[in-house]
């Protein structure tokens, strides 16, 4: 491992507009005005619609006209958008001289136009892997950016991000607190016991789709909010066609149930699609179980089983509101409710360390990779 003083490795490139434009359009776009012009949109379509009333259009003309009104309200909005983004890209300083980035183990340094400045990992508020870039943002105005010429090929560049997401959310810093913490990799394994009950079930139910951050509608909710959308949807269409726009509650009716049956079919299959997408949990029964966590990884031992699994197959370490959970590459979640934690090793100890070991391992993976390309 490299010493906190000495840069594990050294970047130089030189950024170009094009790497800022880069930044603005997949990390920093301008906010999307669409919402304030959809309801400018409907203000207009009414004025437009009280205007053809008093003139000799036909059906299908004041139809056209009122979707050719939709459209340019449209077009107006997205060419508002890509001028606040264009103004962004040219008032941006792009500089002159090379780009010097020194990638240390608690912070990354900065050198341009002979200033250095350093950034500590949590400082970035974002990081993201673009197409040929990673960002590491302070701000929509901010950004380290790092392009795919800096790297020596694609997957470096995957595994720098990979690495910075994972110091930008190390633990220990947010620990000082905790006089129990282990801010570094404990010398010795850490391991805890415990029995899942039904109860433990059902808290890891709930923290995990918090953790996923999907947005759960139930399907009473989903079927009767497709059903409104589809309904007004087919019955005002068929109304505004056949009665040129007045009022006929029995023609919507008649014509408002396709609409509502299709979007309430089509809401259901994209909730299942959601549902699969979860991760799955451990297994609902009763069954002595225990975790332990050392340098090599992960170890889960039950009745008919024995679970190992190496850091790089840790995607993330959660420390959720009733679980400790550890969820991998391969979209698995494993649990261990809190209450099974005693004094020692504490819930937040194991968390630490766990979080402390998978950082390591990652950035002993890197450097390793780097001495091998070096020789």
């Amino acid at each position: 491992m490299s010493d906190k003083n000495e840069p594990m490795r050294r970047y130089s490139f030189q950024l170009t507009r094009d790497d800022w434009a880069a930044f603005v359009h997949e990390v920093a776009a301008a906010p999307d005005k669409l919402a304030y012009v959809l309801g400018a949109m409907f203000f207009l379509i009414g004025m437009v619609w009280a205007i053809l009333r008093d003139l000799e259009f036909t059906t299908l003309g004041r139809l056209l006209v009122i979707c050719a009104a939709v459209a340019i309200a449209y077009a107006l909005a997205k060419l508002f958008r890509k001028a606040l983004d264009w103004r962004k890209i040219r008032a941006k300083k792009i500089p002159p001289l090379p780009t010097l980035v020194e990638e240390f183990v608690d912070h990354l340094a900065v050198v341009q136009d002979d200033i250095r400045t350093t950034y500590a990992w949590d400082k970035f508020a974002r990081i993201h892997l673009g197409k040929d870039h990673v960002f590491l943002a302070l701000s929509p105005k901010d950004c380290v950016i790092m392009p795919l010429r800096a790297f020596r090929d694609r997957d470096d560049m995957q595994q720098f991000c990979q690495l910075a997401e994972a110091r930008c959310q190390d633990p220990r810093d947010a620990a000082n607190d905790d006089e129990d913490a282990a801010y570094h990799p404990p010398a010795e394994a850490l391991s805890v016991n415990f029995t899942i009950s039904p109860l433990d079930m059902t808290h890891l139910r709930a923290d995990s789709r918090k953790v996923t951050r999907v947005e759960h509608m139930t399907l009473p909710k989903a079927a009767l909010f497709t059903t409104i959308v589809g309904g007004i949807s087919t019955g005002g269409l068929s109304t505004f066609w056949a009665r040129s726009g007045e009022w006929d509650f029995t023609l919507w009716a008649a014509f408002a149930w396709p609409g509502a049956v299709l979007l309430t079919w089509i809401g259901a299959l994209r909730i299942a699609a959601v549902q699969k997408q979860v991760w799955q949990h451990q297994d609902s029964f009763a069954e002595q179980r225990q975790f332990t966590i050392d340098a090599a990884g992960l170890h889960v031992q039950g009745k008919n089983f024995n679970t190992h699994i190496n850091w790089d197959g840790i995607d993330d370490i959660i420390d959720g509101e009733t679980q400790l959970m550890i969820t991998t590459r391969w979209k698995e979640i494993f649990a261990v409710p809190k209450h099974a934690f005693t004094v020692d090793p504490t819930s937040f100890a194991f968390y630490l360390a766990a979080s402390a070991w998978k950082i390591d391992a990652m950035a002993a993976q890197r450097e390793s990779q780097n001495v091998k390309s070096a020789s």
